[in-house]
């Protein structure tokens, strides 16, 4: 059998594409994963922006609400404070007979609301003052504090009113004791004590 009849064939090489093929086909895969990778990474930049965006524009809107709600209680308080006179004196003798009555409730009405936000307890209340006559009239004061304020006298003569006013009181030898603070409420236009 030396004929050639039963020879073994060689085996065939399995074809591989050429390396060049091969190489522009990964690169390709790789482009694909890449940008793939690219435009999601850029989808979840713009989501996350966007998130951030709406959620600054929430906390804006809230802050603008409650600053909304705050001027509007403050607007309420003002205009409903209607205790006082229209006048700066008119105010200090309502005061004064408040005072002569022992009605330090009505008495502390003439003052001022508190409109300073340090002490949000006190805001928009006259705690102080309502502390400070129950005091007075507890330990028996009142008296003291009428003869202060009827001696009370313009601070400057021929002050023009304005929206806010000012008496002074005098020690019986001249010199100065102290100041008595007005001013007008312009949202129910009486005039009120802000400080004593």
């Amino acid at each position: 059998m030396e004929g050639g009849a039963n020879k073994n064939p060689e085996p065939t090489e399995i074809s591989q594409p050429p390396r060049e093929k091969q190489y522009k086909s990964h690169m390709v895969k790789f482009m694909a994963v890449f940008l793939a990778v690219l435009v999601g990474g850029f989808g979840l930049v713009g989501l996350y922006s966007g998130y951030m965006k709406y959620r600054d524009q929430q906390r804006a809107d809230e802050q603008s609400q409650r600053y909304r709600d705050v001027e509007q209680r403050y607007i309420e308080a003002m205009t409903a404070d209607t205790h006082g006179g229209k006048t700066p004196e008119e105010t200090l003798k309502m005061f004064i007979d408040a005072l002569r009555r022992e009605d330090v409730d009505l008495a502390s009405k003439y003052f001022a609301l508190e409109t300073s936000e340090k002490n949000l307890d006190e805001y928009l209340t006259r705690k102080k003052w309502e502390v400070a006559l129950l005091q007075a009239k507890n330990e028996g004061r009142l008296e003291e504090v009428i003869s202060v304020v009827t001696r009370a006298v313009p601070y400057t003569s021929g002050q023009a009113y304005k929206k806010d006013y000012k008496f002074a009181t005098y020690k019986e030898n001249g010199d100065l004791e102290g100041y008595i603070n007005m001013e007008l409420n312009t949202f129910s236009q009486v005039w009120k004590i802000e400080s004593l």
